[in-house]
């Protein structure tokens, strides 16, 4: 399926963040392969460039976290990174290495979609250049913030027809309804939403959902809104994920990718009996 495909066939995309890191390292190759063996609708990866210009994936700028190596990216060569082994959580070696953003799209194509989140954003016509090279324009999204005029003017200018686009807006702002001239203006097909309160997000949906916005909120403990974060979900995931679902959500980011696809599941199950 195409992105907008997928978008309009499930009531909430899983979004596995990083992959699924648990058992192998984040953005490996082995952590997406989970994530498409276990079904989940979207991949995030983190996206930087080497010295030689290769693109990678790497969610830090140096390599301290995942491989015990304290060098930035962008001051090594991609050869260098095929011979450090990726660290499981917390301190153990694996058999993995940095795979490049074309390995990890090469895998992804026509499996599961991919949520792309590049570390600088002057990489990104080489990054779009690789999944449209791929045949994966619309498999993969291109996410930016939408805070000012000159956001807007970014995503008309660098993302081209057919390839998602997700905007992130602020509905606790002062400038909330500038954002939302933008957002009606560009009229992408998801939104990630930053928030205070619940109330925000319910008051807002129906907007969004007039038009053709689908609602993404990130519930990793690290950037949760409102306290709408995993660590609450694995405890009590009604009065997260749940919660969220009845205010309008239609996308979730995740370090829980499993909990929350079990928890869709007997949701679905309950709602159908």
């Amino acid at each position: 399926m195409t992105y907008l495909e997928r978008l309009t066939a499930r009531d909430c995309l899983v979004i596995a963040h990083r992959g699924i890191w648990q058992d192998a390292p984040e953005n490996s190759l082995a952590a997406i392969e989970q994530a498409i063996r276990d079904g989940h609708d979207v991949v995030e990866i983190d996206i930087r460039r080497t010295r030689d210009g290769v693109l990678v994936l790497m969610h830090d700028e140096t390599l301290l976290r995942t491989s015990g190596i304290a060098l930035a990216v962008d001051e090594l060569v991609k050869s260098d990174l095929t011979h450090l082994p990726l660290l499981k959580r917390p301190d153990l070696p694996s058999t993995e290495t940095v795979p490049s953003l074309g390995d990890a799209l090469s895998l992804c194509r026509g499996r599961i979609l991919v949520h792309l989140d590049a570390k600088d954003r002057s990489a990104l016509p080489d990054i779009i250049a690789c999944a449209t090279d791929l045949g994966m324009a619309e498999q993969v999204d291109i996410w930016g913030d939408l805070r000012s005029d000159r956001d807007l003017a970014w995503f008309r200018e660098m993302v081209p027809p057919g390839m998602t686009k997700i905007a992130r807006i602020w509905l606790d702002a002062s400038d909330v309804h500038a954002q939302l001239n933008r957002l009606f203006a560009l009229a992408p097909p998801i939104c990630e939403l930053r928030f205070s309160s619940l109330e925000q997000v319910a008051m807002f949906a129906p907007q969004a959902r007039r038009a053709g916005i689908a609602l993404m909120v990130n519930t990793l403990d690290t950037v949760a809104c409102a306290g709408f974060g995993d660590g609450a979900a694995m405890l009590d995931p009604e009065a997260v994920w749940g919660r969220l679902l009845d205010a309008g959500v239609g996308l979730i980011q995740t370090d829980e990718a499993a909990a929350l696809q079990h928890f869709l599941t007997i949701r679905q199950t309950r709602d159908k009996s």
